[in-house]
């Protein structure tokens, strides 16, 4: 079945520990691929891996990802490996 349309919205929700994250993706048609990102301080470097993601994946459309985390992490700060493993699964 082809696709007729790239406009969607999906959201997914999660938790590590006593940190919970949620994921927002909204997209709307458009003629490149334009992927933008709002991240919590500290989780700049996924922004790598989410683009390639997206590439390999669609070749265009407008895509908003929004990623909210609630919880210890936040209130006493990240503790994150750079290329750790369990984040970058909660982004695929």
């Amino acid at each position: 079945m082809a696709l007729s349309s790239m406009t969607g919205f999906a959201r997914g929700e999660g938790s590590a520990g006593e940190t919970r994250w949620t994921w927002e993706l909204k997209s709307v048609n458009g003629r490149g691929l334009e992927p933008r990102f709002r991240l919590p301080p500290g989780l700049d470097f996924l922004e790598q891996d989410l683009r390639k993601a997206l590439n390999d994946r669609f070749s265009r459309g407008s895509f908003n990802a929004f990623l909210s985390l609630k919880g210890a992490a936040v209130e006493g700060g990240l503790a994150v490996k750079p290329r750790g493993a369990r984040l970058r699964d909660c982004a695929y």
